[in-house]
């Protein structure tokens, strides 16, 4: 009788559950429900959107799920959910809640019966998750709520606002800010600000996950444990007063099945739900991307093409921002641009007609920066007095090794000898052979390239480099370097023999 007088009564500020706007509250999976809804720093699937959307920027694959309860008097409270992860511009979602009941008697006020109605309060929202850097990500709802009632109707839009940070390996706080600015239609409900702060921590390697959290309206406190074996979980939930919740979840391959029971004080529920994960991993896919851009760059600074190398590891940290040697690499890249004042051009390339110390210098100084690039302070400092030792007089040589030097903490290397050109020829034919050997054959090119301009009748690092064109695909290329290499060095039966054998000698 009295939940026939409150459906009956005008659209009020109060909903089947509590007030406007609380069915953002209700939750969303049968996994949140068993953890007593302690869930803002659990979710990671698509149920983000609805506990805490920053966390959907973690999210590998698309997901739905699903969720339908019975509820008391023959009400009905349905949930489902959308992510999908883009491939670098986060991740976006959609949230759709119903909570009604039908087949309500309606009677006048002399207790005449005037039918059967219902009651429906619908919620829909709209939301996007990113992630910033290593640790950080935010996130935002864009959310709508509509009630009808026989003759009469409301409406309410709202933003949420979410940020969550990885404070440890397995550690994370976070903080959702609902309804931080609304509109209504229909009706006088507002909807107040309300701040939740949560915090979880795994123990046992992740394996027991605690989740701790606050809700600034009605200061309520909630907890929840999941233990993982394997493919299964179990789960205990405290939250408000007298809400005890336990459950498991199951999930195999690409299916999620989760239960959850609640105890209070009209009885005990039970709430069943299904996630389904769809698509290759977004995670493998952005770290693939990411190595073959971080690659590019390594090959581009390693040719003097800085500019195209910060380029490339800009695009490489946007696939993976949480990989700090790449970032590392990218500050001093950044470094070397603002050093050799590079703004639209490239640094300009040694050509045929300088002189064997210009050429010299030119690989020395490449080699130098590469080396800085990649951390190698020595390296670096001693490929830069390499050149300098050709060049005494090059002051802005001689600014960018200080400047190194200094940054390094390192004393003038007086003690370290002068290499010869034999010795970094040397140097590099062995980096060429390693290259080879790792199946980077683009660098192996380079390396022996770098050889060829600083001594052009090497027959050696002819062979080589003719070996990784052919293994890049450059036929023609390769068959030319090794005629030269065998004309260089007649007596390279080997070489004699595998070109005779193809028909490619000359």
């Amino acid at each position: 009788m009295v939940l026939m007088v409150a459906m009956t009564s005008h659209l009020s500020a109060k909903e089947l559950g509590g007030n406007a706007g609380d069915i953002w509250t209700f939750g969303a999976g049968a996994r949140s429900l068993g953890l007593a809804n302690a869930a803002i720093e659990l979710s990671d699937d698509a149920t983000a959107g609805y506990w805490n959307p920053a966390r959907l920027s973690y999210l590998s694959q698309m997901n739905f799920n699903f969720l339908h309860a019975a509820l008391f008097e023959g009400a009905a409270y349905d949930y489902m959910g959308w992510a999908y992860p883009t491939m670098s511009a986060g991740t976006i979602g959609l949230n759709m809640v119903k909570l009604g009941i039908g087949g309500v008697e309606q009677r006048d006020e002399n207790n005449n019966l005037l039918g059967d109605f219902s009651f429906a309060s619908t919620g829909m929202s709209m939301s996007y998750g990113n992630q910033f850097g290593a640790n950080f990500a935010f996130g935002g709802n864009l959310k709508y709520l509509t009630r009808t009632l026989p003759g009469a109707s409301s409406s309410l839009m709202s933003f949420d606002l979410a940020a969550d940070y990885r404070a440890f390996k397995y550690g994370e706080v976070g903080m959702v800010l609902r309804d931080v600015f609304y509109t209504a239609s229909g009706t006088d409900d507002e909807l107040p600000l309300n701040l939740t702060l949560g915090a979880s921590y795994g123990l046992f390697e992740g394996a027991l996950k605690t989740s701790l959290q606050f809700e600034q309206q009605g200061g309520v406190i909630r907890t929840g444990l999941e233990y993982g074996l394997g493919p299964a979980a179990l789960r205990l939930g405290l939250g408000g007063v007298g809400q005890t919740a336990a459950g498991l979840g199951f999930r195999y391959r690409n299916i999620q099945l989760d239960y959850a029971i609640m105890i209070h004080e009209l009885g005990n529920s039970s709430r069943f739900s299904m996630g389904f994960w769809f698509g290759t991993s977004r995670t493998r896919q952005r770290k693939d991307l990411s190595t073959i851009y971080s690659d590019r760059a390594q090959d581009s600074y390693r040719k003097g093409q800085f500019l195209r190398a910060y380029r490339l590891l800009d695009r490489a940290l946007v696939f993976n921002p949480g990989d700090a040697l790449m970032s590392a690499r990218s500050e001093r890249l950044n470094k070397i641009i603002l050093y050799l004042r590079l703004t639209r051009k490239e640094l300009p390339r040694r050509n045929a007609e300088d002189s064997p110390n210009k050429k010299r210098k030119y690989v020395y100084i490449i080699k130098g920066l590469s080396d800085y690039i990649e951390a190698n302070i020595d390296g670096a400092l001693l490929m830069l007095r390499q050149a300098l030792s050709l060049d005494p007089g090059d002051e802005g040589l001689r600014k960018i090794y200080d400047t190194i030097l200094e940054e390094s903490g390192k004393k003038e290397l007086k003690d370290v000898p002068m290499l010869s050109a034999e010795a970094n020829i040397g140097a590099k034919l062995a980096d060429a052979d390693r290259f080879f050997r790792q199946g980077r054959f683009d660098m192996a090119a380079k390396a022996c390239e770098d050889v060829v301009k600083l001594e052009p009748n090497n027959a050696l690092a002819l062979e080589r480099l003719g070996s990784a064109y052919f293994a890049l695909g450059l036929k023609e290329k390769a068959v030319g370097v090794w005629n030269k290499a065998l004309e260089l060095k007649p007596n390279n039966e080997a070489l004699r023999n595998f070109l005779q054998r193809f028909n490619w000698a000359k």
